[in-house]
């Protein structure tokens, strides 16, 4: 069954994603706004305001066990990929572990999920927050949609495909489960095969990129010895510092 979108818009608010939650969270429940103030992202970041811009946040109920959490990272990401990439060339985006979209290697896009509500070991309530940069990009190290495309862009038109696209691959996901959006998503990340480091708090590690298992968590190589190190959270590191 497809959500049934119910879209709440805002002139401004201090971020989506902390105001949704003062919502009473129904699935489909979407908050959009064209300025946000105070907005964050994974490990508590601010994402940096700017205008033309594109932020929300939507409602999902999974009922789901834990263990696939980063399923639900991998539905968005797909998602996201798919609706920016029909603004720009394909080699142009890729999808950067665990939650960006990169245009030409910077920061276009960033997913945060927040679950809300856990009953023995069962996903209840998760909260998406997307920001997009569609008009500008307020860092050095990232860019926006509108340096890569010469469609006229909407932020509207945007949220609108946005939303389709994941109500259709979150369908598919209930119905037939990961297999069809992991395999979208290990084409189209970014660093598949190759050297990887990645951030884990203050310690950084290395190895040969093998892409992602089927519960979202990053596969390295170490080739000294060729075992398998499995990364469940952390921060690819990128010559640009996305």
């Amino acid at each position: 069954m497809s959500i049934d979108w119910s879209i709440q818009c805002h002139d401004a608010l201090d971020s989506t994603q902390s105001y949704i939650k003062t919502q009473p969270l129904q699935e489909g429940l979407v908050v959009v706004t064209k300025v946000q103030s105070n907005g964050y992202g994974r490990h508590g970041r601010s994402w940096e305001p700017s205008d033309g811009n594109l932020y929300f946040s939507f409602v999902i109920k999974p009922d789901c066990n834990v263990r696939f959490l980063g399923h639900l990272s991998i539905l968005t990401s797909v998602a996201l990929y798919e609706t920016l990439s029909a603004y720009v060339d394909p080699p142009e985006i890729k999808l950067k572990w665990p939650n960006d979209v990169l245009l030409n290697g910077k920061k276009c896009s960033g997913i945060l999920i927040d679950i809300e509500d856990v009953q023995d070991n069962i996903i209840k309530n998760v909260v998406i927050g997307i920001g997009v940069n569609v008009a500008s990009s307020p860092l050095d190290i990232s860019t926006c949609l509108k340096s890569f495309s010469h469609d006229d862009l909407s932020c509207n038109d945007i949220l609108g495909k946005f939303l389709k696209q994941f109500s259709d691959i979150y369908k598919d996901w209930k119905s037939t489960g990961i297999y069809q959006s992991y395999n979208k998503y290990c084409d189209y990340h970014l660093s598949n095969k190759e050297v990887t480091s990645v951030k884990i708090g203050s310690k950084i590690i290395s190895g040969r990129c093998e892409g992602i298992d089927t519960y979202g968590n990053l596969r390295l190589i170490d080739e000294r010895d060729n075992t398998v190190r499995v990364i469940t959270s952390g921060e690819v590191i990128l010559n640009q510092q996305v």
